[in-house]
């Protein structure tokens, strides 16, 4: 009865009733829920470069061509391990990419003969 006596008392004085508030939302809007995840930090230049490995591997046709690639990649992830850069903390399709080119490279490197 208070509450009815308020609000007749601010209508009658000219005041207006106060506006509804927003509606909270229980999701993302959309806009977020479509914008894909930013790569994880060094996922863009050393899935590029693992690519680039797995490209080399493919196109050799002689054993001390796929040994000089995968020498140069075992220096390539040396070098990695010392400058701290790695493939930590990859999204799932991240590591998923990463590990399906390095099963490309590993049907290539079994058709050498």
């Amino acid at each position: 009865m208070v509450g009815l006596a308020v609000l007749a008392g601010s209508v009658a004085c000219g005041g207006k009733p106060a506006p509804a508030p927003n509606p909270v939302a229980n999701s993302r809007p959309a806009a977020q829920l479509d914008a894909a995840p930013a790569a994880s930090p060094n996922y863009t230049k050393l899935s590029g470069e693992l690519a680039a490995f797995a490209d080399a591997m493919c196109a050799c046709k002689t054993k001390a061509c796929a040994q000089k690639v995968s020498d140069d990649m075992s220096k390539w992830s040396a070098s990695n391990e010392t400058t701290h850069t790695s493939f930590d903390n990859l999204s799932p399709d991240e590591q998923t990419n990463v590990d399906d080119l390095g099963s490309r490279m590993g049907d290539c490197m079994q058709k050498i003969k």
